[in-house]
């Protein structure tokens, strides 16, 4: 918002020594045309470094946006605590999810509590808590 003009202000004065008191007018001067100008050209200039530090703001913003949208696509996105569904089929609420080979990758397979050794325990991702209605277990993940 741009700075307001200051106009002049009248107002009354008593003047000193007087009984009764007698009254004059007195005048506050506002701004000159030349400090008005002033003001405007500053209010300006201002206004002008504003908008080019919010342009500038608002592309290191992209840049940074974009440089973490590229760094996000080369990671797969995991849980580490809480309950979480998981692409298992044919799990049993109580069974432990231990990941297992598959070729060039891993994937989990459900093992039910009495079939678990300790070494499976050990590598178990959660225990299936749920089962989804699309099949897929829901696992309270295991803190490490």
């Amino acid at each position: 918002m741009p700075p307001p003009r200051r106009a002049g202000v009248g107002e009354q004065q008593a003047l000193p020594g007087t009984n009764p008191p007698e009254y004059q007018d007195v005048v506050t001067p506002g701004d000159t045309d030349a400090e008005w100008a002033a003001k405007q050209a500053a209010y300006a200039a201002a206004l002008a470094a504003h908008d080019a530090a919010t342009q500038l703001d608002a592309e290191v913003m992209a840049a940074f946006d974009a440089a973490l949208e590229a760094e996000r696509q080369k990671v797969d996105r995991i849980a580490i605590a809480g309950r979480v569904p998981v692409n298992v089929l044919g799990a049993r609420p109580g069974d432990y999810i231990v990941p297992v080979q598959d070729g060039a990758g891993i994937k989990g397979i459900a093992v039910r509590e009495d079939d678990l050794t300790m070494k499976q325990y050990l590598h178990a991702v959660g225990r299936v808590i749920s089962i989804e209605p699309d099949g897929r277990a829901y696992v309270m993940v295991k803190a490490a």
